[in-house]
């Protein structure tokens, strides 16, 4: 019986200290997320107009990217290259798992007439 007290002390305390670093990171990537689109922001009033490549996107549970739809006659529609259910991989040569949407929104966005 003091076996299974120990270890399920143990257990909780391993799960204690893994919520509280789960909240350090998600309070991290808030903080980074919130200076990220003020600089961000700053910097496209300034750049000019800024373009989409018509589709729209989805975080998966597993955290993976999906597109919901592809808007026609937007750039991804014409180069027929990206398609509704089409998992979104990278960006630029970044990994888009482990970002959050707002990031890879921001990271879809450019100068109009661009290359993404």
């Amino acid at each position: 019986k003091r076996q299974v007290a120990v270890e399920r002390e143990e257990e909780e305390a391993r799960r204690a200290e893994a919520e509280e670093k789960l909240m350090q990171k998600m309070a991290d990537e808030s903080r980074a997320l919130k200076a990220n689109l003020v600089g961000k922001r700053r910097v496209r009033r300034e750049e000019g107009k800024e373009a989409g490549l018509g589709f729209k996107f989805h975080k998966l549970p597993n955290g993976q990217f999906e597109v919901s739809t592809v808007k026609e006659g937007g750039s991804a529609y014409k180069s027929g290259l990206i398609h509704p259910k089409d998992i979104l991989e990278s960006v630029g040569g970044v990994p888009c798992q482990g970002m959050s949407s707002i990031a890879l929104g921001d990271a879809l966005m450019g100068r109009e007439g661009s290359t993404v």
